[in-house]
């Protein structure tokens, strides 16, 4: 029987970058298809990952972003967007990650994906709490940019449209 080593997690994640990231020079654009699928995917996806690295950049406490998700019943990225009233320190927490994600571009990750979530959480900022709650209101443009594409399925288009006024 061949008895294989264990991975190292940092190799494991080197692995799978590699996978995901162009050669240099090839960088293309993504088809539709591909960035709606991506969206598709992060939507379903698990949020506390992105909430521990925002948490560990802000300082928060850890147990206290997972007993509010536990208590609301959030797991994914669309729990957070669907719920009736998301918490605001979890909105706050994925703009903050996904503005990081626009900014920073990681490779393998298409900043036209961050930008929708982006745009998806600051719509549903609550609205009594504008002016404390964001940094500025969502610009319009952004939203409607957002509406263009053609790769946006139609529950995230609908949940654009609730959020603007």
């Amino acid at each position: 029987m061949h008895e294989t080593k264990p991975i190292a997690n940092e190799q494991r994640a080197r692995i799978l970058a590699s996978l995901f990231t162009p050669e240099e020079g090839s960088r293309r654009a993504l088809e539709d298809a591909e960035l709606g699928a991506l969206l598709a995917h992060q939507m379903r996806s698990g949020i506390l990952a992105a909430l521990v690295e925002d948490a560990y950049e802000s300082g928060q406490r850890l147990r206290q972003i997972e007993q509010t998700l536990a208590h609301h019943g959030i797991t994914t990225f669309a729990d957070l967007l669907d719920h009736p009233a998301p918490p605001e320190p979890l909105l706050s927490s994925v703009r903050r990650y996904t503005k990081r994600l626009v900014e920073r571009v990681p490779e393998g990750f298409p900043p036209e994906v961050a930008q929708v979530i982006m745009v998806l959480c600051e719509l549903r900022a609550p609205s009594s709490n504008a002016a404390s709650a964001r940094s500025a209101p969502p610009p319009i443009h952004l939203a409607r940019w957002c509406l263009a594409q053609t790769w946006l399925d139609e529950t995230t288009r609908e949940r654009i449209r609730r959020g603007l006024p």
